[in-house]
């Protein structure tokens, strides 16, 4: 997977419907909780839709505009690994 931390933002916000210029990269899951900046992790928006998703984080969950820190069941391990995980 490509990481996408210095790579030019979309022109229109990824958010399904919005015609709006994306102006801020968005990470569901946050770098402070590991997040990294690879495409599946990034979603690049305008600022009111960025404002939308920290506002309102059940509807951002249930649109995978936010993600919750997980661990492994089998080492404890983050990032979401374990379905190759021997433990």
């Amino acid at each position: 997977m490509r990481a996408r931390p210095d790579e030019p933002l979309a022109s229109v916000c990824e958010v399904p419907g919005c015609r709006s210029r994306a102006t801020e990269r968005h990470h569901k899951l946050r770098r402070s909780q590991g997040g990294t900046d690879e495409w599946d992790n990034t979603l690049d928006v305008c600022a009111w839709h960025h404002r939308v998703i920290h506002d309102n984080p059940g509807w951002a969950y249930e649109n995978d505009y936010l993600r919750r820190k997980s661990y492994c069941p089998k080492c404890g391990l983050t990032a979401g690994h374990w379905k190759g995980c021997e433990g």
